[in-house]
């Protein structure tokens, strides 16, 4: 007898004994299968098997599950403290799962490698989550299989919630949401393919699809590839993007003339190398003025394999921690964290009236998860829809960090803070707080002030609630009558930006320019704007509150051009905000004009005798008042302090007139408003 069929008896033999031992549990499992359902039962049982250690608790697992789940092959091992949750899992031949795995309904083929760790639930749907009202134990799942393809590994500590393809590399810690192709690596919260494997391991370029084809069995691996190859390579991707046969494809001519578009350009570059296994230099690439060129400098390359298109960068470890799902604490601040893309940027990075829009969306997200309520479903004790439209905003910037610092891809880590006056009034600040900070860190901020000597850029926001009595036009004060409105940490007297707003109301600003400021308008400019509705309006009919600074903005470019002191629309494109205190005052109707009132100073520093004046930043306060014209009525006043991002004051073409009629006149900086 051989040593191979000898050690083939011995273990079956030992599979034998092992089947004996787990009899009784076997039994208890089919008593207990029988009344209250297999997959139950299962989870007692492999959790009862899973605690016993070393090759004696693989061989009784073996045994087990061999006539547990619906198919696991004698030859699979399963590791210490892994448990299964269904019974309808398949383990194929040779199968090997780690030590503390969590297995639910999935199909193992032959030769899948699990690590220690790992999560295989049956599907990423397995709970509801629809019903907020409900808790998610109640709610129906979806129980989806997982398949897992021959001779695939997954990494220690991943979590697959989707097919992963044969011989296919899962790295550690990786999350699998969605389908992954056979023969690729792949990693990543959640997973992307980093490279993709050749048949001894070594990265492949291109569409596995393509492994087959007889130009690629040439190349594929990375050895050096004929004239002729080449050519038939290059052709046949001219002729697949023209749409032309192959026989056809003239490789004197470049591929313009053998018809390639400019958008097809880019498609050709990308398919020839991965084809082909090389990188096209941008220089080389303009150079070609036939497709032979392009033969001739794929030939010609001596490091076919230089080039790995399919394996970017990896992402930084902050990439797959960055963005969590905004959540509430035991302490009433809500968390939030965003990335600056294109939606809330402007012609000068972040912009204010998309980052009013996502400040007022996490506000009304805060109000929902502390009352238990939706922003609809919050109602007057008639039942009537109330909207908490604000009535106060202070957005303000540290002046070295002013909006336009802020760009594409920079990251915030958000915390709103939220409490009530009554039930009449919400009041909270929301910080906008560096990428980096710590999750859970302490605030150590008490307010505005200190957030923004801190460096933090914060937004006060202050709320009452409205019904509308007669359209837009005519909104009138309420108080929700919804119990959960109670939960927020209710303060004994009202908030004093509702003083500040009167204030501004009766004064027709917050404040007048400072001291060293010099006037652009003389006087108020007023400009007309025409509302639109399919632009300017929000879901519940209302003139939207974050667009009242951007018609406040459109108008006052309009007079910024105009005034004595004119700005370029190159130098009004670089307004950056630093501080803007905006009372919201009344609504207007769709078929409303707007009346817009700017009045505008530049700062002059050498009034205040600067050192260096023309090194100064430039620096801009507007305040501005808008009115609907159908009945006069002031429906905001705004003050704004504003810097010209990238220039100082030298820039300006005006720069020496601005100093030599300011120089020695001192009864300049008396610079009232005028109302």
């Amino acid at each position: 007898m051989s040593r191979t069929s000898l050690r083939a008896l011995v273990k079956t033999a030992v599979f034998a004994g092992a089947t004996v031992l787990v009899l009784p549990l076997l039994l208890s499992f089919w008593v207990r299968a029988a009344l209250m359902g297999r997959d139950r039962a299962l989870e007692g049982s492999s959790q009862v098997l899973s605690l016993v250690p070393g090759l004696v608790g693989d061989y009784l697992r073996r045994a087990f599950f061999a006539r547990a789940l619906a198919h696991c092959h004698r030859s699979a091992s399963i590791g210490f403290g892994t448990v299964f949750s269904k019974a309808a899992a398949h383990i194929s031949e040779n199968v090997v799962i780690g030590p503390r795995c969590h297995i639910g309904l999935v199909r193992l083929d032959r030769g899948v490698l699990i690590g220690p760790g790992c999560h295989l639930p049956s599907g990423g749907r397995t709970h509801g989550t629809a019903d907020r009202f409900t808790v998610i134990r109640d709610q129906a799942g979806e129980v989806k299989r997982v398949h897992v393809g021959e001779g695939a590994w997954i990494g220690s500590a991943a979590i697959v919630m989707a097919d992963v393809g044969a011989h296919t590399v899962v790295a550690a810690g990786s999350l699998v949401h969605e389908p992954i192709p056979p023969a690729v690596v792949v990693g990543g919260v959640p997973v992307r393919i980093l490279k993709r494997r050749g048949p001894s391991g070594r990265p492949v370029l291109g569409d596995p699809s393509e492994a087959n084809t007889e130009s690629n069995n040439v190349n594929q691996w990375g050895s050096k590839m004929t004239p002729e190859s080449i050519e038939r390579s290059v052709a046949q991707a001219v002729a697949r993007l023209a749409r032309i046969p192959e026989a056809e494809v003239d490789l004197s001519r470049s591929a313009v003339d053998n018809g390639i578009d400019s958008l097809g350009l880019l498609v050709l570059r990308e398919s020839l190398e991965r084809r082909l296994h090389v990188h096209i230099t941008d220089d080389a690439w303009t150079g070609f003025d036939s497709l032979r060129d392009v033969v001739a400098y794929v030939g010609a390359s001596s490091e076919v394999s230089a080039f790995s298109w399919a394996d970017p960068s990896p992402a930084r470890a902050h990439d797959v921690q960055f963005r969590p799902a905004p959540y509430l604490t035991d302490t009433g601040l809500f968390h939030d964290a965003v990335e600056i893309g294109m939606p809330i940027t402007g012609l000068n990075n972040l912009a204010e009236s998309p980052l009013l829009k996502y400040l007022g969306h996490l506000r009304w997200s805060h109000l929902s998860a502390v009352c238990g309520v939706p922003s609809r479903d919050v109602t007057d004790t008639d039942g009537h829809r109330l909207y908490p439209t604000f009535f106060y905003i202070d957005l303000q910037f540290p002046e070295h960090r002013h909006m336009a610092s802020y760009g594409e891809n920079d990251r915030l880590k958000v915390v709103s803070t939220l409490e009530r006056f009554g039930a009449s009034m919400l009041d909270g600040v929301i910080y906008l707080l560096p990428g980096d900070w710590p999750d859970g860190g302490p605030l150590r901020f008490d307010g505005l002030a200190t957030a923004v000597a801190a460096g933090v850029p914060a937004a006060r926001m202050s709320n009452i609630f409205v019904k509308q009595f007669g359209g837009a036009e005519w909104l009138k004060k309420s108080r929700p009558a919804n119990s959960g409105f109670d939960r927020i940490r209710e303060v004994a007297v009202a908030p004093d930006s509702y003083r500040a707003v009167k204030e501004a109301e009766r004064n027709g600003c917050f404040e007048c320019a400072p001291d060293g400021f010099v006037r652009m308008t003389p006087g108020s400019v007023s400009l007309d704007y025409d509302l639109v509705a399919d632009r300017d309006l929000n879901g519940a009919g209302l003139v939207y509150f974050a667009n009242y600074p951007l018609f406040l903005d459109i108008c006052e470019r309009r007079a910024l051009k105009g005034c004595r002191f004119g700005l370029s629309d190159e130098l009004l494109d670089r307004r950056s905000l630093v501080r803007r205190r905006s009372a919201y005052l009344n609504n207007a109707s769709s078929r409303d004009t707007l009346s817009v009132e700017v009045e505008a100073w530049l700062e002059n520093p050498a009034i205040l005798g600067h050192p260096a004046p023309e090194a100064a930043p430039v620096r801009l306060f507007i305040n501005h008042r808008m009115r609907r014209c159908s009945d006069g009525r002031l429906m905001m006043v705004s003050t704004a302090e504003k810097v010209l991002s990238g220039y100082c004051l030298e820039d300006l073409p005006f720069f020496k007139d601005l100093l030599a009629e300011y120089r020695d006149t001192s009864d300049q900086l008396v610079v009232g408003c005028t109302h």
